[in-house]
């Protein structure tokens, strides 16, 4: 391990560093206000910054630079003096129990704490009947003559009552879903459902039930359409066994996960989309009558809910991707600026914005993708492939991560 130098982090570093967490807070908590979380006041958007400022978790960052260092072969002593903490002792006390690792993010970290959560039975947090049924309602005949597995929810989650009351009139040949089962609770197994024309069966599966397994990779192989929400912090390894069986699906994931490294190719290439529906905000998942904390909600039955950062992803073909985008703004120089380190496209900072008239290349917010119709716009690539930077600059300022578009030749 590198010796930890003696001199602290520059005071314009820290500053940088603190402008920007301020600015993610402040911006945040606007967009919490605009969804009618918070009351649009002086003490709303308090209120909603301070939820932001809970929801990132500086734990979560911790977690995230404990890893990275430990991971290195920075020694306790190392994370004392960088924490400033009087021993090895204290550090280890104080650090010793987070499980980051040197590959994951403070946020897949907090994806992670959430897919743990999911699995716990006080903790469970379950996909609404309702999302359901608005998202599948999009594609009509999707399903049939096919079979459908359901891998990653329940044997009486929402997919499963979805496909059960729909299965004559959606014409499934076949229904499986399969439960999760975390080891040590008490549910003794993790079970199988299938239903045919020969009706409803149930049996147990061997192991804990996890898409991983030698049983669930068998019925996925076997299976026309994957319909599920499977585990967050594993979304890349789910999709990668999708595409290697060739598989049609309709799956819920990260609202960050289309740019992760095996997912955002697909996206670029056109191979995978975003769905119908949930492509702005969070999408609401109930959560038990005891689940306590400072996001949760109540709908209109009184159960509590909870707002997680989700998209629906596909390969299957939806109304959504033939609805042109209307374009209302004209190109002017003034008002879209060239990237420093990018100087071929323009700085579009809102989809709205996205110029009628200019045929060269724009980068956009990664919400674009909401809104993409391949025939009106060709997706070049995302800001951090394009450079060898951590994202595009306009004026020195480092942007959010941008999606480079154009418009299609007809």
């Amino acid at each position: 391990m590198t010796a930890i130098p003696n001199t602290s982090l520059p005071e314009s570093a820290k500053a940088h560093i603190a402008e920007s967490v301020e600015r993610l807070i402040e911006s945040e908590g606007i967009r919490l206000q605009s969804q009618k979380l918070y009351p649009k006041t002086a003490a709303g958007l308090r209120l909603a910054r301070l939820e932001v400022a809970l929801t990132i978790g500086a734990m979560d960052v911790v977690e995230h630079a404990v890893a990275i260092a430990r991971a290195n072969g920075a020694t306790w002593d190392d994370i004392a003096k960088i924490a400033g903490l009087s021993s090895r002792g204290s550090a280890a006390r104080r650090f010793g129990s987070l499980r980051g690792s040197e590959n994951e993010t403070p946020a897949r970290a907090a994806i992670r704490k959430l897919n743990r959560a999911k699995r716990a039975k006080n903790d469970d947090f379950r996909t609404r009947l309702v999302d359901v049924e608005k998202e599948l309602a999009h594609y009509p005949d999707a399903f049939r003559g096919k079979s459908v597995l359901l891998p990653c929810d329940d044997v009486d989650g929402a997919f499963w009552h979805f496909f059960d009351a729909n299965f004559d009139r959606l014409g499934l040949t076949s229904l499986t879903a399969t439960s999760f089962v975390e080891p040590g609770a008490k549910a003794p197994w993790a079970e199988v459902a299938v239903r045919n024309s020969e009706g409803t069966s149930r049996s147990s599966l061997d192991g804990k039930g996890d898409f991983q397994s030698t049983q669930v990779q068998t019925l996925i192989a076997a299976a026309d359409v994957i319909v599920t929400n499977p585990p967050f912090s594993e979304f890349r390894e789910f999709v990668g066994t999708l595409v290697e069986h060739d598989k049609k699906f309709i799956i819920l994931g990260g609202m960050n996960s289309a740019t992760n490294s095996g997912v955002w190719s697909l996206i670029r290439d056109g191979e995978m989309w975003l769905g119908a529906t949930a492509n702005g905000g969070a999408m609401p998942f109930i959560v038990p009558s005891d689940y306590h904390g400072s996001n949760v909600r109540f709908d209109d039955e009184g159960r509590r809910w909870v707002g997680v950062g989700v998209r629906w992803y596909t390969n299957l073909d939806v109304d959504r991707r033939h609805a042109p985008l209307p374009l209302t703004a004209q190109y002017e120089p003034e008002h879209y600026p060239s990237y420093d380190n990018y100087p071929q496209a323009i700085e579009v900072g809102k989809v709205a914005d996205i110029p009628a008239d200019y045929s060269g290349e724009m980068g956009v917010p990664i919400t674009f993708l909401g809104r993409h119709d391949p025939d009106q716009f060709e997706i070049v690539g995302f800001s951090r492939e394009l450079v060898r930077e951590n994202g595009f600059r306009v004026a020195g300022r480092a942007l959010y991560d941008r999606i480079v578009i154009r418009h299609a030749v007809s």
